[in-house]
């Protein structure tokens, strides 16, 4: 008889363990990397360097939304230096940076530039400053092809780039280029199985029942 009782209870609280429904909050999780970079036409330009985050992972839940930010802070910088005391002219300097990141189905690349055409100095250095942010917002949600390259147990290579170019008379032209780049994974967490208050009310109940069987 007890046998019956016990088949009974376990079909009963099969029936009754449940995966909790409440939905939890959004986790973002957060990688963060510093670069700076720096670049001059005597070294004909193209410095770089390559960041290398870590893939989402799927089991923890499903992916809404990917931002990748840079900065802040965010500093470039068209620098000129010359001897102490010295005049000159810089022609057509220009410093322009690149940012390539995964974009299914084909990487992309982002680039700005900072310019100038013809710059008289004197016997101090010129610094052409510029204080900004980029930042890339991919909506998984609506076109989940988006997320193909940041989901996995690999990484997501996000190369940066500076190029300095154009002449300068008695001077060196330098770029320069630092700041931090944010990977922002945006989640709804995977839902947990938990037993339900009344399966555990059952269960301990059965086990009472099969004890009191025995004694009878």
């Amino acid at each position: 008889m007890s046998r019956q009782i016990l088949a009974t209870l376990a079909a009963m609280c099969a029936l009754c363990v449940a995966p909790s429904n409440a939905l939890a909050a959004p986790i973002t999780a957060t990688q963060l990397f510093s670069f700076s970079l720096t670049d001059t036409p005597e070294t004909a330009g193209g410095a770089d360097v390559t960041l290398e985050f870590d893939q989402f992972d799927a089991s923890l839940g499903t992916l809404i939304e990917i931002v990748l930010a840079i900065g802040q802070p965010f500093t470039d910088q068209l620098l000129v230096m010359h001897p102490l005391g010295s005049h000159g002219t810089v022609e057509n300097a220009a410093f322009t940076w690149s940012v390539e990141y995964p974009l299914a189905p084909s990487p992309f690349e982002l680039k700005m530039n900072g310019v100038c055409s013809t710059c008289n100095f004197g016997p101090n250095d010129m610094v052409l400053s510029n204080f900004s942010s980029l930042t890339v917002t991919y909506p998984v949600v609506s076109q989940p092809n988006l997320a193909t390259p940041f989901i996995g147990g690999g990484i997501v290579p996000v190369t940066l780039g500076t190029l300095v170019t154009g002449t300068a008379q008695n001077a060196t032209v330098t770029g320069t280029w630092t700041g931090d780049v944010r990977l922002d994974y945006t989640y709804e967490p995977a839902p947990a199985t938990v037993p339900e208050p009344v399966s555990l009310l059952l269960l301990g109940a059965g086990f009472s029942a099969v004890a009191w069987r025995r004694r009878a």
